[in-house]
């Protein structure tokens, strides 16, 4: 489903370079077997991703799904929030227009869907039943875009604003830990021993690895109403 980019593993770098991970010892020893903690590094330049851009996770899992709570979009100001939801293989896709105007979301892989023209206030339920990256438009604003990344499990992780993330349900033994971003041209990977200590890991996003950033939304045409 994706190709890969083995990096090396730089935890010991780690609490020299976000302040967050200092005394991670501590930290790391309130968390449970089978876990995993780390951190992602990018230059922070002008048109540089954000934290949110990234997802953490494992093809190895413990953990069962609960597929009982759907994965939730927003269409507001003609545009999606947010622009990357992650979601379980099984999982709902609930999909609300809590806009003013009409608007009509579709995908065509690996979930195929449209919800038709979806009125103010309106929803549409849909099983993403394949793993891979459902890329959803609007077919009445074509600037509309947003995107789900299914997994097959649900050992994944969305970092928090300094960057730092906790992996959990991760079998003991050499795992393999991937990170994935709609801006990166590939998937990293790194190789991790899971066991009862909790392991660290880092991954470095070096500006050649990155794609362009994607389009900005300019809010909805005035003359577009649900009238």
């Amino acid at each position: 489903m994706f190709d890969l980019i083995r990096v090396g593993s730089f935890s010991a770098l780690v609490a020299l370079i976000l302040p967050s991970f200092t005394g991670m010892t501590a930290w790391g020893s309130t968390l449970k077997s089978g876990t995993i903690q780390g951190v992602i590094q990018f230059q922070k330049n002008p048109g540089a991703p954000s934290p949110s851009d990234f997802v953490i996770f494992s093809t190895r899992c413990t953990k069962t799904a609960d597929l009982g709570i759907p994965v939730r979009i927003s269409q507001e100001n003609c545009a999606y929030k947010p622009r990357l939801s992650v979601a379980v293989s099984g999982q709902k896709l609930d999909i609300r227009n809590d806009d003013r105007i009409i608007h009509n979301s579709f995908s065509v892989s690996p979930v195929r869907f449209d919800t038709g023209q979806q009125k103010p206030q309106g929803s549409s339920l849909f099983t993403l039943s394949q793993p891979g990256v459902a890329k959803i438009y609007c077919r009445v604003h074509p600037d509309m875009e947003t995107m789900v990344l299914i997994l097959r499990n649900p050992c994944y992780a969305r970092p928090s604003a300094d960057g730092t993330f906790v992996l959990e349900g991760l079998p003991n033994g050499a795992v393999d830990v991937r990170l994935w971003s709609p801006r990166l041209n590939k998937v990293l990977l790194n190789r991790v021993q899971v066991g009862k200590s909790i392991s660290t890991v880092t991954f470095e996003v070096k500006p050649e690895m990155l794609g362009p950033a994607p389009r900005k939304v300019t809010g909805c045409p005035v003359d577009n109403t649900s009238d």
